[in-house]
């Protein structure tokens, strides 16, 4: 008998973070990546260090391989994007940037290196940013900010916010800075994070409330100014976020499973045991796809 097939939401954007830890231990993990690619999300979010990328492509081209040779007739692979900036709230005065880590205060130069890599990442594939502003200088943000949106489209960039180094109203002056004129868009990603991962239900609180704050603050009161305006919950995602978010009665673009700074996604793959026969065995491989895809598309 085939395995039962996962009923999840393709209309809503699904996209999973791997953390620091996660991009420190690949060899490690290969086999579990390569199932992530074979589950239909959107995108996979890594931070760039030692050089995960390349690692990254030879799984997916792997993932793509399997899709062929056992005829899964998968729809779509994920997409790879980078997050820079502010990644692990534990220190606030670091910026992240691939295998570069820089104090908040750039000088020109570093700056100049900074677009000459958003560039260079761009070349070489990778589709989309994520950028955690933290409790970064507005200037600086605004600086940043402007580089990364000469490369990539607003549909290709998400905003990172959460309360853990940022006040109300710091969140709220980013996003006017971000939003830009009234015929842009922005994608908000909003992250519990409160709690660093140890109280699972506080943090799903703390998102859906800085959410609330936001919509109150953009969409109800200037819904005509910031009406392109989207928002993703990000972090810890249960079927609580989700009981939540419909009580709210708050509307989402879509879900990012994980973390930078906690391993939120490894964690939930943990008693998989990947059997000698997975690469070869289509029913055991569809077993596994199928066991991912029930923690990461909640119904």
């Amino acid at each position: 008998m085939a395995p039962k097939q996962t009923k999840f939401y393709l209309e809503k954007n699904i996209q999973s973070v791997l953390s620091f830890e996660d991009e420190d231990n690949l060899k490690f993990l290969n086999n579990k990546i390569m199932l992530l690619f074979l589950t239909e999300i959107n995108s996979i979010i890594f931070s760039g260090k030692n050089n995960s990328y390349q690692f990254l492509i030879e799984c997916l081209s792997l993932a793509k391989n399997l899709n062929e040779k056992h005829n899964l007739n998968l729809i779509r692979f994920p997409d790879l994007k980078i997050a820079i900036g502010q990644l692990d709230p534990l220190n606030p005065d670091r910026l992240y940037f691939l295998d570069s880590i820089y104090n908040n205060d750039l000088s020109v130069e570093a700056i100049n290196k900074f677009q000459d890599d958003i560039k260079e990442i761009k070349q070489n594939g990778v589709k989309g940013i994520r950028f955690h502003p933290g409790s970064m200088d507005l200037a600086l943000f605004e600086s940043l900010w402007l580089i990364i949106n000469d490369f990539y489209s607003r549909e290709e960039i998400s905003l990172h916010v959460d309360r853990v180094n940022q006040s109300n109203a710091h969140i709220t002056n980013l996003i006017k800075l971000a939003y830009g004129d009234k015929s842009a868009s922005l994608m908000i990603e909003v992250d519990g994070a409160s709690s660093f991962g140890e109280d699972v239900y506080r943090d799903t609180l703390q998102t859906i409330a800085t959410a609330d704050i936001i919509i109150k603050e953009f969409i109800k009161k200037k819904y005509k100014d910031f009406k392109k305006m989207k928002f993703i919950l990000s972090g810890q995602i249960t079927p609580k976020t989700i009981s939540l978010i419909n009580l709210c009665s708050i509307e989402v673009y879509g879900f990012y499973h994980g973390s930078h700074y906690n391993n939120f996604l490894m964690n939930k793959f943990n008693n998989i045991e990947i059997s000698s026969d997975l690469l070869n065995n289509k029913k055991t491989l569809l077993k596994y796809i199928e066991h991912i895809k029930s923690t990461l598309y909640i119904q």
